[in-house]
């Protein structure tokens, strides 16, 4: 797999997250540490996210992820499991 380094200035940018696994909570708390505006679409929120939450650090849309959710972003992170392949 290849690799491309890429340094963005993430200052309030629009961000999209589908998915809030393991992986996925690493990438939110990463962004809004780097002032992102971080939207999260994931039908559960890990007890670990929820006082961010509740501090109204990001928005929260608890239900999958829909076409729509794009509308207005600059980045989308994903990573959610493919059951059809088995495969990330």
């Amino acid at each position: 797999m290849g690799f491309l380094p890429v340094l963005l200035n993430m200052d309030h940018i629009p961000v999209l997250v589908v998915g809030a696994g393991t992986v996925g909570h690493r990438k939110i708390a990463k962004l809004l540490d780097r002032d992102a505006s971080v939207t999260v679409v994931s039908p559960v929120l890990p007890a670990a996210l929820t006082a961010r939450w509740r501090a109204q650090t990001f928005r929260w849309l608890p239900r999958n992820y829909q076409e729509r959710d794009l509308d207005g972003m600059r980045l989308v992170v994903g990573r959610i499991p493919l059951p059809q392949t088995g495969r990330w």
